[in-house]
């Protein structure tokens, strides 16, 4: 049997990983968080979210997960408890304009994410997605006159209605940004050295924990460079095929059947 190697920080996806799809964290995964925990391992989530919904999961875990520091925003962001604690640099301002204006020739609804804010042009004339309706409810989410008035945007994020959005929002094409999915028909634009493992080089850093002792967890595009760059990089088995094929190993279950708990039990603890 396989030596099990020393891993001393787990980073775990949220949608579609740690969540079910009904979007709860279940019992046993939570007790296997707490066991990481007392083995001496320290649990991060690594997100897409914004922080703000983010901290509606971390603070279901414990007070000391709850404080430790977490990857927010695709990357974009890291905080620890409720505070924002480091975010990058995001999109030059020429980069910035010139893809908002190719979004302003589409019919796609947008959000302009700068990590501590969020924000939509007041007067774009275009349907949301119900997603998209229910962040609109949201204190965080901000409208302004015209996007140009958003100081230090780090993404740009689609909750698209259809897979005709989705095909339509990864058209955007600008030298410098990419674009790529974030699960459940939801579709980013960031500068290209925007992502999770950026953000987790910085997590790393703080705690003094080499990345060959970090385990990454992940399901979708969003999650390809931590999980490609970690120590231990996992596939969830509801994973793309892309990021399976990337992953040093596939978890032998899904996010609705205890696949987190299953993979702390037989690769970390």
């Amino acid at each position: 049997m396989e030596q099990k190697r020393t891993i001393k920080l787990l980073a775990l996806d949220l949608d579609n990983t740690l969540l079910t799809s009904k979007k709860t964290i279940s019992c046993q995964s939570k007790q296997a968080l707490k066991a990481c925990e007392k083995a001496g391992i320290r649990v991060i989530t690594a997100s897409g979210r914004l922080y703000r919904s983010q901290i509606n999961f971390t603070s279901q875990l414990s007070q000391h997960i709850q404080n430790n520091w977490h990857v927010c925003n695709g990357g974009g962001g890291l905080y620890c408890g409720q505070e924002l604690m480091w975010r990058t640099k995001g999109f030059a301002p020429e980069l910035f304009l010139r893809i908002i204006n190719k979004i302003r020739q589409t019919p796609l609804f947008y959000f302009v994410d700068t990590v501590s804010e969020v924000f939509y042009e007041k007067d774009l004339r275009i349907q949301p997605s119900q997603t998209a309706e229910k962040l609109l409810q949201q204190t965080y989410i901000r409208p302004v006159n015209n996007a140009e008035e958003i100081s230090h945007p780090v993404r740009i994020v689609f909750y698209c209605r259809n897979g005709w959005e989705v095909s339509l929002a990864h058209e955007i094409q600008e030298e410098g940004a990419r674009s790529y999915d974030a699960g459940d028909k939801v579709v980013e634009i960031a500068p290209k050295a925007l992502n999770k493992f950026e953000a987790l080089k910085e997590v790393c850093r703080h705690y003094h924990i080499p990345m060959d002792q970090v385990t990454a967890v992940g399901d979708d595009e969003n999650d390809l460079e931590m999980i490609q760059e970690a120590g231990l990089g996992i596939a969830m088995q509801n994973g793309t095929s892309k990021i399976k094929e990337a992953a040093d190993i596939v978890g032998q279950y899904d996010n609705d059947h205890e696949g987190v708990s299953n993979i702390i039990k037989h690769y970390i603890l």
